[in-house]
């Protein structure tokens, strides 16, 4: 894990890296911004630069010794991450540090009793003598008692240790917990660079006129554009390109023919999905709003093109977009996801 891996943070890292290099970095830190921009993984170089021992005066881990080796693996015994567990009745979860089954559910409380065991953990001698590292991914997760509880930490933490919390929403941290850490924000990636990434990504190579569009409709999250990628985005986009899109805007006698794409397209996304994504009105509603988030970016190209024929002709596209969301937003409210289409095409078919 290198500094050179972070993508579009050159703000974070330079600030990072000045610290480290001067021996001033916060025994507290809060990273912020949106999600899959890059905190986890500064945050993952910081720590293995921090537990280094051949790293010097230098601001970066050599990435040879042991300990670079133990971080590389995500098992260096004093960098303490938080992992959420299931254990006893499945119908009663707690979040807690006992070796039960792990589960991925991000979204679950992190709980006092978790805070206080990873306390506990700080606490102890560190494997090496050296310094300790201890990260809260999504911090704002914390309940309020799990909070109160961190404060005697940030406030008198151990000798040797470092604080990194990571927050898509530092409104969600106490006032107390936010005035214990120094801010580093974290903005989007912009577009040029995420799409360098997605090009010569290892393992999913995109050609660059297909990594610009994807970049774009990530809106700066390498996270979200992987995710578009692994649900072949680029491929829905051409699809829609050929088969929706000139209907858009053609008259109202054009609506028809828009309903009946963009609901046989929903069919066949449906049928070729996995039989798990398509039980219920859930396993509808998914591709459907997978559809409506294409078909959105695609909406705002138009809108983005059409400012140079002069404002109408941009606030026509921007109608349609509202219409796109609209039914995004009818969607999510349980509608069924054929009728929202359909009611759209009708709208999206007019011209303004």
């Amino acid at each position: 894990m290198r500094w050179s891996d972070i993508i579009g943070q050159e703000g974070a890292v330079c600030l990072l890296r000045r610290a480290l290099g001067a021996g001033r970095l916060s025994q507290a830190l809060l990273f912020s911004g949106p999600a899959g921009v890059g905190k986890r993984t500064t945050a993952r170089t910081l720590a293995a630069a921090l537990l280094c021992p051949a790293r010097g005066l230098a601001d970066e881990a050599c990435g040879t010794c042991p300990s670079c080796l133990l971080s590389r693996c995500g098992g260096h015994p004093d960098f303490h991450v938080p992992l959420a567990v299931e254990r006893g009745d499945r119908k009663k979860r707690v979040e807690d540090w006992a070796p039960a089954r792990a589960v991925s559910d991000e979204d679950r409380q992190i709980a006092v009793d978790t805070v206080r065991y990873l306390m506990h953990q700080v606490g102890l001698r560190s494997s090496s003598g050296g310094p300790k590292v201890a990260l809260i991914p999504r911090a704002e997760r914390m309940n309020e008692s799990a909070q109160n509880a961190l404060l005697k930490g940030l406030e008198e933490p151990p000798g040797g240790l470092v604080w990194i919390l990571t927050s898509e929403d530092p409104t969600g941290l106490l006032p107390t917990v936010r005035s214990r850490a120094m801010r580093v924000r974290f903005g989007r990636i912009p577009t040029g660079a995420l799409a360098s990434a997605l090009t010569g990504a290892a393992g999913g190579a995109t050609a660059r006129s297909d990594a610009v569009a994807l970049a774009e409709a990530a809106e700066g999250s390498f996270l979200r554009a992987e995710a578009l990628r692994s649900e072949d985005w680029t491929a829905e986009r051409a699809h829609l390109e050929k088969t929706a899109m000139p209907h858009v805007g053609a008259g109202r006698g054009a609506g028809p023919a828009l309903a009946e794409a963009l609901i046989a397209r929903l069919a066949a996304v449906s049928k070729s999905a996995p039989k798990a994504e398509t039980e219920g009105l859930e396993g509808t509603r998914r591709p459907a709003l997978r559809m409506l988030e294409v078909l959105a970016r695609l909406v705002r190209d138009r809108m983005r093109e059409s400012l140079a024929a002069g404002p109408s002709a941009a606030c026509e596209w921007a109608r349609r977009l509202e219409v796109v969301l609209a039914s995004d937003a009818a969607i999510r409210q349980n509608v069924r996801a054929e009728l929202a289409l359909a009611v759209a095409a009708a709208r999206l078919a007019r011209p303004w």
